[in-house]
């Protein structure tokens, strides 16, 4: 919060309007210094700052819209470099998405595992690499961004990526059909991680 602290003896009417410029003036610089407001600026911006090259990364970054996935009432930042909460939809920073993208190696073809897909976003930018040959599944806890990121890549065009609520607990390791890449999105217990290098092919 900003300001909470003061005891300067001033109208406490006029803090909202001293925190709303306070993060308009924080807006402002990111935007300077991160990002955009358009989504062709954002991924030059990130060609730039050395996060994406390959083309098929950089061909995604643009034809993925991040603002598509996010909220209505957090929109305004989606193409600043920065990571976005609000409430239970969460991204990571444009950066960090096009690192993983370039560090997966993924091409056309390969099946893809994506373990706290939350708004599909990631799972939009990947199945345009491996394209529609390919297999794709989003894992998300929460049935909510289940049903959001579905939603949301069908606008996008790409409807077949399948979103499944549930665990990593809950995959059934001795059974299932193994990937050729797996993105973990949140953290994992030991226990966890044993269980997704065996949803990963040799």
């Amino acid at each position: 919060m900003v300001g909470a602290g003061d005891d300067d003896g001033g109208d406490l009417g006029d803090r909202p309007v001293r925190v709303r410029t306070a993060l308009a003036l924080i807006r402002h610089v990111m935007l300077a210094s991160r990002g955009s407001e358009t989504l062709e600026a954002m991924a030059k911006l990130l060609v730039r700052d050395g996060a994406i090259s390959s083309p098929d990364v950089v061909k995604a970054m643009r034809t993925i819209d991040r603002r598509a996935f996010l909220p209505e009432a957090s929109r305004d930042d989606a193409y600043v470099d920065m990571p976005v909460r609000y409430g239970d939809f969460h991204q990571s920073s444009p950066s960090i998405y096009g690192a993983a993208l370039e560090a997966l190696d993924l091409r056309p073809g390969l099946s893809f595992l994506n373990v706290g897909s939350g708004t599909g976003y990631f799972s939009a930018l990947a199945r345009t690499i491996c394209g529609p040959e390919g297999v794709h599944v989003g894992l998300e806890r929460k049935p909510a961004l289940v049903a959001w990121a579905r939603r949301r890549c069908a606008a996008a065009g790409v409807a077949d990526v399948t979103f499944v609520a549930g665990d990593v607990a809950d995959v059934d390791v001795e059974h299932a059909v193994p990937f050729d890449r797996v993105y973990v999105g949140a953290g994992a217990r030991r226990a966890q991680r044993d269980r997704l290098l065996r949803l990963l092919k040799p």
